[in-house]
């Protein structure tokens, strides 16, 4: 019998103390479709997942005397599959590596002479095309096959018009033994309900070039593979459908049957999705249906950018700003979590128009999670290999843009990604700027420190987000504290950007990476235990600019809604106000209103400080460190 293998390492994915790791579904896939027919039941038999990133010479020692060896690649283990494919060809010649995944350089024409150990490229959808390889038949569309060096593409395969075909690696007890052979693991789970995107974001390679009509599971195996996660106490589970939420009535049963198993079995605790880019009412249901359920779940809403040239240059079409308004009213209203997204150096934004995002979404309603990424040159998307040259955009390949990637236990490989550190509109010295603007405005608004008093000021004096952060930045950046913050930030990213090495160091044992430095002043001030001081500061510039008669009241509301260490014993904490902030900002109720607010641990958790700053990281779309309010008058 030949022996086949499988390599989609991973890092760690949560708080260094624990070991939190994805089961290898793509992995899965593969063989559970491929195990499933007669010709590879009689010629194969399963070697091993790779699923963690073990070092390089003991995993060759364990594959080498493998027929064939699969390897799905993303960009969070690119640099690791390569280096193990390389040296697994130099142990064993005749194994077949087989490469598949969206990191794959497939539109190179020199593909092979970079990566001379890969024998066959699967495009897109591998699962049929991975059991033709095991067949031998290496001239199906869909390929591209190493023929002693010189590339042959055997042209374009077909979609799967029926997902039904595909096996779950679930529930064909694919990944049991790696819950039984690794216990102390916590395993995450992939779900996917739906394959295909509608969408042509050029900076994406799912939509742009993967255009496709979004085509379903089965919902009973949707159900049934829930059911496993729960009763194999699988953590978290990540649904990876493009669009969750453009189904709403099949989409509110999946939410309803999450719901259910966490209230029969406790599992699965955590959900994210990638939201319907298009939110409806029906979406905000759905939201509410999970945390009834007992999900910490909040919404994200993807729109990357306000500024509608820009929008034009990607491909992408937003929700109009009315409707954006709505979905944010709702879930203010309803107390759920609402995230957006921002994408820094996508082509044409200009530091004004960069600043100017933040003050629409304000406007719009969101003030509780806005996240920012520097916009990534995939492998295959339409801004690299298309837009590139259009919009003069300079990358570096950067060493630790996400956790992991620099400090993973097992192997000393560094993943790297291709961010844009300038454009024709954002050249470098004005990116930097537009990273200490996002610096800002995550630290104090979407860090939770000013946002209700931005908010009280926006609807008690008619003054635009945009003038009291300006007032508010040229003030506190005064402050001795905030400008050492701001050097130190500001260092670190200059020589990201010009290095490709963030060389920041950890706070308070908390490693400090690209996508993790933009809130790392708020974890400072709690390390630092500066959050007395900071919000002294800021009542002092509320006095000055100001002037009102209830500004110690208003400092000490926004100040109890920003959970502190010390006092995670003591929640819920009740406190009595002359006036009604919090119902006057969010409902419209009348101000001056005696009223005992309520603040709460959303998390209802008590941790050590170490690792309460670092969920404030990890759990930040579900408002880890801010304090759920309710009141009673």
């Amino acid at each position: 019998m030949k022996k086949v293998s499988f390599v989609q390492p991973n890092f760690n994915w949560g708080p260094v103390h624990l070991d939190i790791y994805f089961l290898p579904y793509s992995a899965g896939l593969l063989w559970a479709y491929a195990n499933q027919f007669s010709e590879v039941q009689d010629n194969y038999c399963f070697g091993e997942f790779v699923w963690r990133r073990d070092k390089i010479s003991d995993v060759v020692e364990r594959l080498k005397d493998c027929s064939v060896v699969g390897f799905s690649t993303y960009i969070w283990n690119r640099k690791y599959n390569y280096a193990l494919a390389e040296e697994l060809k130099k142990a064993n010649p005749d194994c077949l590596i087989v490469f598949g995944g969206p990191e794959v350089p497939v539109s190179r024409k020199d593909l092979f002479a970079l990566h001379p150990y890969m024998d066959v490229v699967i495009l897109q959808e591998g699962e049929h095309n991975f059991y033709e390889v095991l067949k031998g038949n290496l001239e199906c569309p869909g390929m591209i096959v190493n023929k002693n060096g010189v590339r042959v593409d055997t042209g374009v395969s077909s979609r799967f018009n029926d997902l039904t075909l595909i096996p779950s690696p679930y529930l064909t007890k694919v990944f049991d033994h790696l819950l039984v052979e690794f216990p102390n693991v916590i395993w995450n789970g992939t779900l996917e309900s739906n394959r295909g995107c509608p969408y042509q974001c050029t900076f994406c390679d799912w939509g742009s070039l993967t255009y496709s009509k979004v085509k379903k599971y089965n919902l009973e195996q949707v159900f049934a593979e829930i059911e496993w996660f729960a009763d194999n106490k699988t953590e978290h589970i990540n649904l990876t459908d493009a669009n969750y939420g453009i189904f709403p009535e099949r989409d509110m049963m999946i939410a309803e049957k999450l719901s259910e198993q966490r209230r029969l079995k406790g599992y699965p605790k955590l959900f994210n999705t990638n939201w319907a880019k298009n939110q409806k009412q029906s979406v905000v249901d759905i939201i509410s249906t999970l945390i009834d359920g007992g999900f910490n779940a909040g919404l994200t809403l993807s729109l990357q950018t306000s500024t509608e040239q820009v929008l034009k240059n990607i491909k992408r079409t937003n929700l109009e700003t009315n409707k954006v308004k709505e979905v944010f009213e709702l879930c203010d209203k309803r107390n759920i979590p609402c995230y957006t997204e921002l994408i820094l150096g996508l082509p044409g934004e200009t530091l004004e128009s960069w600043t100017d995002n933040f003050y629409d979404l304000y406007e719009a309603g969101n003030h509780t999670g806005i996240a920012v990424y520097q916009c990534q040159l995939l492998e295959n998307a339409e801004m690299n290999v298309i837009q590139r040259k259009e919009y003069n955009l300079k990358s570096i390949q950067v060493k630790d843009y996400f956790e992991g990637g620099t400090n993973d236990y097992f192997d000393d490989i560094v993943e790297d990604n291709a961010i844009v550190v300038s454009t024709r509109d954002l050249p470098l010295e004005e990116m930097i700027k537009a990273y200490m603007i996002a610096w800002f405005h995550k630290t104090f608004h979407i860090g939770g420190i000013t946002n209700y008093i931005a908010r009280f000021v926006h609807k008690f004096s008619d003054e635009s987000y945009k003038s009291f952060y300006s007032k508010f930045q040229e003030y506190i950046m005064q402050d001795p504290y905030m400008i050492d913050e701001y050097k130190r930030v500001s260092n670190s990213v200059r020589q990201w950007y010009t290095t490709g090495d963030i060389d920041a160091q950890n706070i308070g044992g908390i490693p400090v990476y690209g996508e993790n430095m933009l809130i790392s002043t708020v974890w400072k001030l709690h390390i630092d235990n500066k959050l007395d001081y900071i919000y002294n500061t800021i009542g002092d510039f509320v006095k000055q600019e100001y002037k009102f008669v209830f500004t110690d009241q208003l400092i000490d509301f926004q100040k109890n809604c920003t959970l502190v260490h010390e006092k995670l014993e003591q929640y819920p904490i009740k406190q009595n106000y002359d006036y009604n902030f919090y119902g006057y900002i969010v409902n419209d109720s009348l101000l001056e209103q005696p009223v005992i607010n309520i603040y709460e641990n959303r998390d209802n958790t008590i941790v050590p400080k170490d690792i309460f700053v670092h969920k404030i990281w990890f759990q930040r779309r579900n408002e880890y460190g801010k304090a759920k309010i309710s009141l009673s008058t």
